[in-house]
């Protein structure tokens, strides 16, 4: 997702990808099926990690710590979420993105 600060999405190919995470082809299509499913998968893993640091703090006894801890959580994954409003408008109009069901 990291290749996005400096590539459109459609110019991204696999063998970027596993150069950059420095994994093999093999090792990479064992968990993933294109280029849109890393996206969704480390997605997935983003909102769940907030999910998980809000639920710690329910309920909701102090909001100061509960607002800190929501922050706190949005900033460790700012690289990424920086990257979301360019990643949802170039994926909306790639002709090769086909939404799963």
């Amino acid at each position: 997702m990291l290749l996005m600060k400096d590539h459109a999405f459609e110019d991204i190919t696999i063998t970027a990808i596993v150069k950059r995470a420095e994994v093999s082809r093999t090792a990479y299509y064992r968990n993933y099926h294109s280029k849109e499913d890393i996206l969704q998968s480390t997605m997935k893993e983003i909102v769940d990690k907030i999910i998980a640091a809000m639920n710690f703090h329910l309920p909701i006894r102090n909001s100061y710590e509960y607002w800190l801890a929501l922050f706190q959580t949005l900033e460790q994954h700012m690289e990424y979420l920086q990257i979301i409003p360019k990643l949802t408008w170039q994926i909306l109009f790639s002709t090769n993105y086909k939404p799963h069901s």
